[in-house]
């Protein structure tokens, strides 16, 4: 209850841009020779890097397959119910896993109350590499003339990397490719 009225006193201007994270992880302090607690926001970051490191930016930094969280305990072991009123209060926790060797980030979820798929972290770290990547390639074309030769190269170059990420799975592609670019007289006049 006192970690749901702490986060509700917060007020973000974008939520979708932030996480919270509820508990603390023991650790082995090798420089100290004892044991300390770390709390569960630098382990849900540490997860966010391991996942850019090992599968693709957009994929859930949660879960058995990239969410385990090395440590040596927990200092409050949350049940199912916990987690659910966590989950629905946009909160992170983990959970410990028996026989899956130790405890996993068990929610992904962003600040935003609202329902939208802005309300989980990979889909929000989706749309922040695809934003970064597509600004980056479209430098080129500043000062450009806008033209149907411009246009048509902006297009490819922006349908090709696109094409990337659906094909990495960053899209729901059920509906075409799951994306469309639109580069032409109708939005650049």
């Amino acid at each position: 209850v006192s970690t749901i009225t702490a986060a509700a006193s917060f007020n973000f201007s974008n939520p979708s841009y932030v996480a919270l994270y509820v508990g603390w992880d023991m650790i082995y302090d090798r420089f100290n020779d004892r044991n300390i607690y770390l709390p569960k926001n630098i382990f849900g970051a540490a997860l966010m890097a391991r996942t850019d490191a090992i599968a693709n930016t957009w994929d859930a930094p949660a879960g058995t397959t990239r969410g385990k969280i090395s440590s040596l305990g927990q200092n409050k072991l949350f049940n199912g119910t916990e987690i659910g009123i966590l989950r629905d209060n946009n909160i992170n926790t983990s959970k410990f896993i028996r026989g899956q060797g130790g405890n996993f980030m068990w929610l992904q979820k962003t600040a935003l109350r609202k329902a939208s798929a802005l309300s989980d972290i990979n889909v929000r770290r989706l749309l922040i590499y695809v934003e970064n990547s597509i600004e980056n390639s479209l430098l080129p074309f500043v000062f450009e003339s806008n033209n149907d030769k411009t246009r048509l190269r902006i297009k490819s170059i922006l349908d090709g990397f696109l094409g990337q990420v659906a094909s990495g799975g960053g899209f729901n592609t059920d509906i075409d490719a799951g994306f469309l670019v639109v580069c032409d007289r109708t939005n650049n006049t």
